[in-house]
């Protein structure tokens, strides 16, 4: 959830930002999207998922 839509929430509190304390779902790519060629966006792989404060898929490292 983006910062506005939190805002629109009434959970600007807990959510729409990554900031300590607050609820995070999101994922790491293996590259850049705004810097790799559009025709190989659909490509970039996943490096990880999380979900709150764990890892649920891939790796940190």
């Amino acid at each position: 959830v983006t910062s506005w839509a939190a805002y629109q929430a009434c959970e600007e509190r807990i959510k729409g930002s990554l900031e300590p304390g607050k609820l995070a779902d999101f994922v790491i790519l293996e590259a850049n999207p705004l810097t790799v060629a559009k025709e190989t966006i659909k490509d970039i792989g996943l490096s990880a998922t999380i979900v709150g404060d764990e890892v649920v898929y891939g790796s940190l490292d």
